[in-house]
């Protein structure tokens, strides 16, 4: 890694040519003097020398206790700064020194004075060899056998040959242009913090590699200035625009350790999303984190969905119909993984990120143009979503969540009335039976397939999202179907019809274990205390359920197939 000024930015420590205007304000002040807007002007008119850290240093305090005494102030903190976090590693820092502590880093060059990142990798574990000067890299240990080098380009704050005139830094001794060189040929880079503007020396280390086994980052905030454009041109570096070094680092970190905790060998990135959000579940001070993993992969969804074309024509075969339909799927296989884990890991305090994404899918709206069945084709991650959601919070015994996902009232821009989410959801089914069909054909009887083949798709298809949660067949299968049930029983009551043809509806039909006499013996054990009606859905009375329930097991028992 290159390191700039840029990662100790937000710790509020100064740059080391801010420190030297300090100083020379403050020996202006002894010499009753006003330095005016250009201090370092001043001083070389004042005392025929051009400014630097030595010098003006050396007028404020003679000796190297009153030096470093005087220095310490800007470069570490007192109680009151200590108070607010200011002056201590950032959250960049200890991103950096967990990557070192993983192996993932070996060899890390800074332009900074500060020691915050010594500090991090000490709190991390690991006893970085420091190279601050000429007389520390003559006799240093190979780079290969050291768990991290850090190369301080130009010094330690508490030394006060530390380079910051235009002329001092413009060379480098030659020990350091040699371990520079190897650096620079030996390593991939990623260049955080640093312009790259005021550094000839390194530029021109840089410059004199003309390696290209391993690659360049770059990341940058702004524009990119014209040094920084040629050496990245020189480089062939891939620019990675960031909002902060804090942010950058840390998810960085956090997709890396991810991948590493998966096995390195299969950096999948579903698999990787979730292992970062078990992470941020666990802990109060990654909630901000956890919000915006999930918004990303929703809002990433919803791009993925857009970006697909809408024609007109008037039809679509079999084919580019099944195609589109495995698209979406594909769009939909992070936020669904994270969607599953996150309703059967997370607590109640969780809850809203889930119903968010639901209600932001379900708020989500189609083209107002296009061939029928493509359009209604919109509204198919929010089936996934809610059946995913609400298999997986029955599973874990979260009827709470469960309720809220149901009945999460959401609105249409086309639409004045909002709905609850299930009732939405029932009224605008995206696929029906002949599509279903034509996705899931039964294996003896193609033409005629399953009595409800959205259903058995539906089943199908969310298996492999939920096996890690659901392991067990019969788990999976008592899960879905109640979930199929218990959403119809609050359609019913919410909004007057069954949710869907579900499963439920044929299978053990003859039995004692039909899910709809199932849940009959549950509530005459139950009553009141029964999840859904102990939460408050259904009014709370056990009446108004049992009437919905006899109006969605009706039309189980009238429909013609069965």
């Amino acid at each position: 890694m290159l390191l700039g000024s840029g990662i100790s930015r937000a710790a509020g420590i100064p740059t080391g040519w801010d420190v030297v205007l300090d100083l020379i304000r403050q020996v202006a002040a002894t010499e009753k003097e006003d330095p005016g807007p250009n201090p370092a002007d001043w001083y070389e008119s004042k005392f025929g020398e051009a400014a630097n850290y030595s010098s003006v240093l050396q007028r404020l305090a003679p000796s190297s206790a009153e030096r470093q005494s005087l220095l310490r102030s800007y470069f570490e903190a007192d109680d009151a700064e200590r108070s607010e976090g200011a002056k201590s590693p950032t959250a960049a820092h200890h991103a950096i020194a967990g990557l070192v502590a993983a192996g993932w880093i070996r060899v890390i060059i800074t332009t900074n004075f500060d020691r915050l990142l010594e500090n991090a990798l000490t709190e991390a574990g690991v006893s970085p060899f420091v190279i601050a000067s000429t007389d520390q890299s003559v006799g240093a240990p190979p780079l290969a056998h050291c768990e991290c080098v850090v190369i301080k380009v130009h010094g330690d704050y508490l030394d006060t040959r530390i380079k910051n005139s235009a002329d001092e830094l413009s060379t480098f001794d030659d020990s350091i242009d040699e371990l520079l060189d190897q650096v620079f040929d030996d390593y991939g880079l990623i260049v955080c913090g640093w312009s790259g503007e005021h550094d000839l020396a390194l530029r021109n280390a840089i410059v004199r590699s003309n390696s290209r086994r391993y690659t360049t980052y770059w990341c940058h905030i702004s524009a990119l200035n014209e040094e920084s454009s040629a050496l990245i041109s020189h480089r062939r570096a891939v620019l990675i625009q960031i909002e902060n070094a804090n942010s950058f680092f840390v998810e960085l970190s956090d997709r890396i350790l991810a991948i590493q905790r998966f096995g390195q060998h299969h950096p999948l990135e579903i698999r990787v999303a979730v292992e970062t959000l078990k992470r941020y579940l666990t802990e109060e001070r990654f909630r901000i984190r956890l919000r915006e993993l999930v918004r990303d992969s929703t809002e990433r969804l919803i791009a993925d969905i857009s970006a697909h074309d809408y024609p007109v024509e008037a039809a679509i075969s079999n084919e580019e119909f099944v195609e589109r339909v495995h698209q979406i799927e594909s769009a939909t296989e992070v936020s669904l993984a994270l969607l599953a884990n996150g309703c059967y890991w997370g607590e109640t305090d969780h809850h809203d990120v889930w119903i968010r994404h639901l209600r932001r899918v379900a708020e989500f709206e189609a083209p107002e143009s296009g061939v029928t069945g493509l359009i209604n084709l919109f509204r198919y991650p929010l089936l996934l979503s809610l059946y995913c959601a609400g298999i997986s919070s029955i599973a874990a015994g979260k009827y709470e969540l469960l309720a809220s996902l149901l009945v999460e009232p959401c609105r249409s821009s086309r639409r004045s009335d909002s709905l609850p989410l299930v009732v939405d959801v029932a009224r605008r089914i995206t696929i029906n039976d002949a599509e279903a069909k034509i996705l899931f054909p039964h294996p003896n009887a193609p033409n005629d397939s399953y009595k409800t083949p959205l259903s058995r798709y539906l089943e199908s298809r969310l298996r492999t999202v939920l096996v890690d949660l659901i392991p067990g067949d019969h788990e999976y299968v008592a899960s879905f179907e109640r979930f199929e049930y218990l959403a119809s029983l609050v359609c019913q009551d919410v909004g007057g019809h069954y949710f869907a043809p579900g499963s439920y509806m044929w299978r053990n039909r003859s039995t004692n274990n039909w899910l709809p006499n199932v849940v009959a013996k549950e509530l005459e054990a139950q009553g009141s205390q029964w999840p859904l009606l102990k939460i408050g859905l259904f009014g709370g009375s056990l009446n108004q359920l049992q009437g919905a329930k006899n109006a969605v097991d009706e039309v189980s028992r009238r429909i013609s197939w069965l």
